[in-house]
């Protein structure tokens, strides 16, 4: 058995708003299969129509634009294996394994937020059919989707108790992964590629695989500024790991960019409808730190009147 697993984040930089995360597993016959070329009549890396797109979140969704696309992508192959439609964020959590409790007071009716936002769940509904029949054709398979939002009071706690947000990073990626691959080599003998996006300009990660991932030995491939990559044996599995620069190349954390960034902008819809909700008029937010001053700057005397500490609204780092 083949497992391809891939991992990626959005909200890294941002001072307001959750730091998210997605992962996704793949059942294929060999970890050296392309999964855009198994999937080439379904999926593309570019706009084309009739397909989905998937790749770099950044290429696929750009501020101010409509999230349709976005969300078509991430909707039709979560479809896949939930065989439906989440009706609110509250269910697309639970699908994902997210856990909400934390968000705090700010993100006021998130759990109840309606999907989806814009896409149609007809056209949805067919993507996802076509992606079944190419599954099925290509032996290749969507096995499962999970995600993660640390809000920033979480985020807060978890810089305070691990040092910093590169070393929260890898802890969170490193959870999701754990998570998905011991799933996994629990069903017996496998053979598991992993992929991640590069942490920031990090090239040495062995010390942080067996901080977090595993107690075998890791042997590292080679670190460079473009890639790192290692290799362990867990029981009778042979892993391999790799952290590259524009890792959004291997598809399945293209898709786990995507699923990161659709967690992340409907968790910035429900910020900002709630202190627009409690300051009509204020101008919006994505959160990032020219413009994340800017609203803070504007929601400080109403925060403080609602008795809302910084620590739940701003992320230390």
């Amino acid at each position: 058995m083949g497992i391809l697993i891939g991992t990626d984040e959005a909200g890294y930089g941002p001072n307001l708003g959750p730091l998210t995360l997605g992962i996704t597993l793949w059942e294929v016959p060999n970890v050296t299969v392309d999964l855009y070329h198994a999937f080439e009549s379904v999926v593309s890396s570019k706009r084309v129509r009739g397909t989905l797109m998937v790749a770099d979140s950044k290429d696929v969704y750009h501020s101010g634009q409509s999230i349709e696309t976005l969300e078509e992508t991430v909707l039709a192959f979560l479809s896949t294996l939930h065989k439906g439609l989440p009706e609110r964020f509250q269910d697309l959590a639970d699908w994902l394994g997210l856990e909400l409790s934390g968000c705090g007071e700010c993100y006021g009716s998130l759990a109840e937020w309606p999907l989806p936002v814009c896409a149609s769940p007809s056209v949805i509904a067919e993507h996802a059919e076509r992606l079944e029949n190419v599954f099925r054709s290509s032996g290749c398979r969507l096995g499962g989707l999970r995600g993660s939002a640390i809000f920033p009071s979480q985020f807060n706690d978890s810089v305070d108790r691990l040092g910093n947000k590169a070393e929260l990073l890898s802890f969170e990626t490193l959870t999701l992964v754990s998570g998905f691959l011991g799933d996994s080599l629990s069903r017996g003998e496998a053979t598991v590629l992993i992929g991640c996006d590069k942490h920031g300009g990090r090239s040495k990660y062995a010390g942080m695989l067996n901080q977090y991932l595993t107690t075998e030995f890791v042997h590292i491939e080679r670190e460079s500024m473009e890639c790192s990559e290692y290799r362990w044996q867990q029981g009778e599995s042979e892993i391999a790991m790799h952290f590259r620069a524009r890792g959004e190349t291997f598809l399945p954390i293209a898709l786990s960019s995507m699923i990161a960034k659709y967690l992340r902008e409907i968790c910035m819809n429900a910020w900002n409808a709630y202190w627009q909700n409690k300051i009509p008029g204020i101008k919006p937010t994505k959160g990032y730190p020219v413009d994340a001053r800017r609203f803070k700057k504007a929601i400080a005397e109403r925060q403080a009147e609602l008795g809302i500490s910084d620590r739940q609204v701003w992320r230390c780092r």
